[in-house]
């Protein structure tokens, strides 16, 4: 197996093994880095394999039947990027909402790279359209930039990292 197809297969492993089949403290452990670094959009980094796996088990306390199929795989060096789309139904808190029973779509702006060495993820982007999945779950507004608690339009991106 060459490096570029032990990498994908090893991202592959996230969405098939750790989220599709709910392995994710298993497949978590093995394939990401302990000190691995979360850039998210917020940019508040995370320096830690726990949050990988405390956001895989969000997600799957908050959406059961949750399917990750993925779109797209492009590598480039030691770089994955995966485009993807999630289907799941809402079933548990998410966001701080209470389970709406909604089955929900997130995809379009929805793009990961993760970053390889030693066969292990590293660092991850993850860029999420969070607003769009929110919106879904039937209480967000309908546009990103709409007034925010001081009754003033938002200025904050709708991507964030989920």
């Amino acid at each position: 197996m060459t490096v570029n197809t032990r990498n994908i297969s090893l991202v592959r492993r996230l969405y098939e093994e750790a989220l599709n089949q709910a392995r994710y403290v298993e497949v978590v452990d093995e394939v990401v880095a302990g000190d691995v670094v979360t850039h998210n959009a917020s940019g508040e980094d995370s320096a830690h394999r726990e949050h990988v796996t405390n956001t895989m088990r969000a997600l799957h306390t908050a959406f059961s039947d949750l399917v990750f199929t993925i779109d797209d795989m492009i590598e480039q060096g030691d770089r994955i990027a995966v485009r993807w789309h999630m289907t799941g139904r809402h079933t548990g808190p998410f966001a701080g909402r209470p389970p709406s029973g909604r089955i929900v779509t997130q995809c379009a702006i929805v793009i990961v790279i993760y970053r390889i060495a030693d066969h292990k993820v590293v660092e991850v982007w993850p860029l999420t359209d969070r607003f769009g999945l929110v919106q879904q779950l039937g209480d967000a507004p309908l546009s990103p930039h709409a007034a925010a608690s001081d009754g003033k339009e938002s200025t904050a991106s709708p991507v964030v990292a989920l």
